[in-house]
């Protein structure tokens, strides 16, 4: 079953850096960001999945001295929150910076930025 998400993951992060590469739209670019940032974080959550133990906010406080052994690590889904948060606010500021670039250049094409700068 983890191998499932392991190449579910692969692909989402082959595919987002395949956009990011071969995209020249700066909008494009950064839904790609978006799908490599999403499978990072399946990865992540992957690899810190143990099957046939709890998430560590299921349990009650009966339960605590003995399942010691039997909660999943919760450090993994801490840091892809925090990922998710922090993608949000990079999508959001990528996205600004879109609409800026799009009032005061009229275009979001990266390769035709550089050539209005030289």
């Amino acid at each position: 079953m983890n191998l499932d998400f392991y190449a579910l993951s692969i692909f989402l992060i082959g595919a987002g850096l395949a956009g990011i590469f071969l995209n020249r739209d700066f909008v494009k670019i950064l839904v790609s960001i978006s799908v490599l940032e999403s499978g990072v974080n399946l990865l992540l959550i992957s690899i810190g999945y143990v099957q046939g133990r709890l998430a560590p906010i299921l349990f009650s406080q009966e339960l605590k001295a003995s399942a010691v052994g039997k909660v999943v690590d919760p450090v993994p889904q801490a840091l892809v929150l925090t990922a998710i948060v922090i993608g949000l606010g990079l999508l959001a500021f990528g996205l600004s910076l879109a609409i800026w670039m799009a009032k005061n250049f009229e275009t979001t094409d990266v390769s035709e930025l550089k050539r209005l700068r030289g």
